[in-house]
């Protein structure tokens, strides 16, 4: 439970409203390593003291990464500005790429305000980009994207994480200067990419291979709209991008081959510690996975643990253990903090720690069974076994699915049961197979192959679909909550014996958060250009969906509606009555309002409370609670906080395009 009180001071550093002082969270750390040292020959003192210093090494280790990774933001919207820069990343999509580029110039601003990366689509297929090339054209530019809502996934601090000082669109290209010199390592293994994407287009059907290549380089960017949904119904998305499930099916798959094949050579497995040689090759061809699926961060942290089950092997360790699991956790968290309120980490780590605590009891029961020897008594134990971790990993990841993404998918269970054999024994061993025969032009009958087999698996997902209540929408809850759940979790997999059936109540008592979350009763989006009212039933209804459809998307996701098949009628008037307040939307209708919100400049006075456009788009998205004797306004602005990745909203006037990106 040590890494619970690091990811604790993790968590906290994301939760303050004002950035912390570095060096005062340096200086009470290193007093709090002084008095543990002190106190640590009291069992008592020395476990409190112990878990005070790993909250505030994790409260410094946030401070120092965000200090560390700091780069200017560009502080408003450009517009056809000319823009050059280095490629040091494309991402291909079906209507052309989507490239991030280094060594940034921007028209018109000064070196010192330049962002140090930027995101461009750029909606044409030729060139062909390459990372290292030189590009120079003219560009839309747009700070990074805040939340549309106070609590929404907060792309402007992902981007500051990132180093992305600015997104936008490559409007029209100039100049596309080819780098000669290819010989870098990052460079070679980026064309290794390209080339594996291509060929892979250039064998398999589109949609086939618009799901074959996120699997191999973990590029999302051909996948549709309507296979995204038919693998997130399923409860099967995870294999769309590279991550523990890929890099673990591939690790185990070469471990399996190479001991097996030392196992056909006697005299030679008399010799050679067999289960070592085959650790370390999967560590290298895992290592090599990990390059050719484009560095991710999610993968990396998904090699680290898989790293450290493997080198426990190398050592004589116990490869399989909750210690080794969070020890990996905690590594990756000291690297990258930021990782901690990552969907992507929470998920595979809730995931792991429930399936090797089912693990570690599972194995205790075997080794006290009478019928351990029995052949048909393993094969069941393997078979409930696989059962159960499907149940279990399904159950634990759930509520942060609900957290983050408002789904929740039943048939997740019955979607991995029915395709994680075609996944582990064909489609993976197959692609393996094909991008080692690629250089030599032999990997064709088996990318041919893999694509019957997600054709089959396809068909699985679409059956899945057609079940009742396949795909069900939850509204957001509380951030208290998501952090209860975790810890009624932590207890139930990490104790032992009797007491660890207390995280289950614990654990239900965080769901609880539905019911806490304030709703408000009128939305409205940057600018005025969206406005939601809450009716009667609950549901929200929009003014315009069409005019910001990213924003009015993740406000019906987070109120429990499916953007896709809402069928709550369109608000079209110019003031609403909430409980008997008038909230009045046009100077027209606002004499005799509450609070009014002109959602363009007009003529006419309007009594006070008045927010007018200005306003609307310096606060970003605005909360409107009508309360029985106040109305509250809260605002995406103030949620941000005073924060190094929100710096940029002080600037006056500032406007964010939500552009696709």
């Amino acid at each position: 439970m040590n890494g619970a009180f690091l990811a604790l001071g993790i968590g906290v550093y994301f939760s303050l409203p004002v950035e912390p002082s570095l060096w005062g969270i340096g200086l009470l750390s290193l007093v709090g390593l002084i008095v543990w040292f002190f106190a640590r020959r009291d069992n008592f003192a020395r476990l409190i003291f112990g878990y005070v210093c790993l909250f505030l090494i994790g409260l410094f280790v946030a401070t120092v990464r965000a200090y560390v990774v700091a780069a200017p933001v560009i502080q408003k919207s450009l517009f056809e500005t000319e823009v050059s820069g280095v490629i040091h990343r494309v991402e291909p999509k079906s209507d052309g790429y989507r490239i991030t580029l280094k060594d940034v110039t921007v028209d018109g601003i000064t070196s010192d305000k330049t962002p140090r990366m930027i995101r461009l689509n750029y909606n044409q297929k030729e060139p062909h980009m390459r990372v290292g090339d030189v590009v120079k054209g003219y560009a839309y530019l747009v700070p990074p994207i805040v939340p549309a809502e106070a609590g929404a996934y907060n792309f402007a601090r992902a981007a500051w994480f990132m180093r992305i000082g600015a997104i936008g669109r490559l409007v029209e290209l100039t100049e596309y200067r080819v780098e000669k010199d290819r010989s870098a390592l990052h460079i070679w293994f980026e064309d290794l990419r390209s080339f594996i994407s291509k060929r892979i287009q250039d064998v398999l059907p589109k949609e086939t291979a618009a799901i074959t290549v996120p699997i191999v380089i973990g590029d999302q960017g051909l996948v549709s709209p309507k296979q995204y949904e038919l693998y997130r119904i399923a409860g099967i998305i995870h294999v769309l991008s590279v991550s523990g499930f890929h890099l673990t099916l591939l690790s185990l798959l070469v471990f399996g081959l190479i001991r097996g094949g030392f196992a056909l050579i006697p005299k030679l497995a008399n010799y050679v510690n067999t289960k070592k040689v085959a650790a370390f090759l999967s560590l290298l061809l895992t290592l090599f996975y990990l390059f050719i699926s484009g560095l991710q961060i999610p993968a990396v942290r998904s090699f680290i643990m898989i790293a450290v089950f493997l080198i426990a092997v190398l050592f004589d360790r116990s490869a399989i253990s909750l210690r080794t699991a969070v020890l990996a956790g905690c590594a990756i968290l000291l690297i990258w903090p930021e990782s901690l309120i990552n969907s992507g980490f929470q998920l595979s780590f809730i995931a792991v720690f429930a399936m090797l605590s089912l693990y570690e009891t599972l194995m205790r029961y075997f080794k006290t069974s009478p019928y351990r020897k029995k052949f048909f008594y393993k094969c069941w134990l393997v078979f409930i076994g696989s059962i159960c971790v499907s149940l279990l990993a399904s159950f634990s990841t759930t509520p942060y699915s609900a957290y983050h993404f408002n789904q929740f998918a039943p048939y997740s269970i019955l979607g991995n049961l029915l395709t994680s054999v075609l996944f582990s024994f064909a489609v993976m061993p197959l692609l393996l197979i094909a991008v080692l025969l690629m250089p030599f032009g032999w990997d064709a009958p088996f990318l041919t192959l893999n694509g019957y087999c997600l054709d089959f698996i396809a068909h699985i997902c679409e059956w899945i679909m057609t079940l009742p209540y396949a795909d069900i929408m939850v509204p957001s809850f509380d951030t208290w909550g998501i952090c209860v759940i975790t810890g009624g979790f932590l207890i139930l997999f990490f104790f032992q014996g009797k007491i660890r059936w207390i995280g289950l109540p614990i654990a239900l008592i965080g769901s609880l958060a539905f019911l806490t979350v304030a709703k408000p009763d009128i939305l409205i989006s940057e600018g005025g250009k969206v406005v939601a009212v809450r009716l009667q039933d609950g549901r929200l209804s929009l003014s315009d969906k069409t005019m910001s459809s990213i924003v009015s998307d993740v406000w019906l996701r987070r109120n429990g509606q499916n953007p896709n098949t809402d069928t709550a009628p369109a608000f079209t008037q110019n003031y609403v009555k909430v409980h008997g307040r008038k909230i009045a939307f046009s100077s027209l209708t606002c004499a005799d309002a509450d609070l009014s919100i002109l959602l363009k400049y007009e003529i006419g006075d309007c009594p006070d409370p008045v927010i007018d456009p200005k306003q609307l788009w310096k606060s970003k998205t605005l909360a409107i609670f009508v309360e029985k004797d106040t109305i509250r306004v809260e605002s995406v602005a103030q949620y941000m906080g005073k924060r190094p990745w929100s710096e940029f909203l002080l600037a006056s006037n500032n406007k964010t395009d939500y552009i696709g990106n």
